[in-house]
């Protein structure tokens, strides 16, 4: 195995283990569990380089590493793989809950509590142009990352603004679905949002989206948000 292909796997492990565990990844770790052949100090040493090149962070001293921003942007455009299809138990889950609702309008608000479950994240959706509703937001308030009062603090900032935010999603007019992390998250930068437009055939439509951690199943959550994109297609 080449060097690169080597450290790509390791990264994708410190990715894998802390979306997980939400606890700092140790070389200790990555030594006795991924399935590379490298000494400890090899594998310290990959892991210098790709903190020195931004993708991952020491939280504290004598830690381990968690991917940071650009790190999390760096595994979507290398290694994520967006034709992944979502499991038929939870696709099943969703025809449910549109079909057997005959409001528009609440179909698509249960349809947000049921995927605020399923994903265990917070649910932003535009129903019209002046009409926002969210659900699971207390999902973002139970994770590791967001324990501490100035976090909470911040992240309150996402109901303050959160008709605002709707409001310029839904101006943009998107086409596919769409993943936003960090700096470019205009909900905060601690999070993530994966987001699409959609269309159901009683003729709702409107802005669907994830919101999350930084530290989310990205797979799982893309694959959810995509189904709710192609549903009448």
């Amino acid at each position: 195995m080449k060097v690169n292909d080597r450290k790509n796997a390791l990264f994708q492990a410190i990715i894998k283990e802390y979306t997980k565990t939400a606890k700092p990844v140790g070389s200790e770790f990555l030594v006795e569990k991924c399935n590379v052949k490298c000494s400890p100090a090899t594998v310290r040493n990959y892991m210098v380089d790709l903190e020195e090149e931004g993708l991952i962070t020491q939280p504290h001293t004598s830690a381990g590493r968690i991917p940071t921003a650009k790190g999390y942007q760096y595994f979507l455009d290398h290694f994520f793989q967006e034709d992944l299809p979502l499991p038929s138990k939870l696709s099943q889950v969703i025809i449910d809950v549109i079909k057997k609702e005959k409001d528009p309008e609440q179909a698509v608000k249960d349809l947000g509590k049921g995927i605020a479950e399923m994903a265990q994240e917070a649910i932003v959706i535009s129903l019209a142009e002046n009409s926002f509703y969210y659900t699971g937001i207390s999902h973002l308030f139970h994770k590791p990352e967001f324990k501490d009062f100035e976090t909470i603090y911040n992240l309150s900032e996402i109901i303050d603004h959160f008709d605002d935010v709707m409001a310029e999603l839904h101006k943009k007019e998107l086409k596919d679905p769409q993943i936003f992390i960090g700096e470019k998250n205009p909900f905060h930068t601690d999070c993530s949002l994966v987001v699409t437009p959609y269309k159901f055939t009683h003729g709702l439509a409107g802005v669907f989206g994830i919101l999350g951690p930084l530290r989310m199943d990205y797979q799982l959550n893309y694959s959810i948000i995509k189904y709710i994109n192609n549903f009448n297609k």
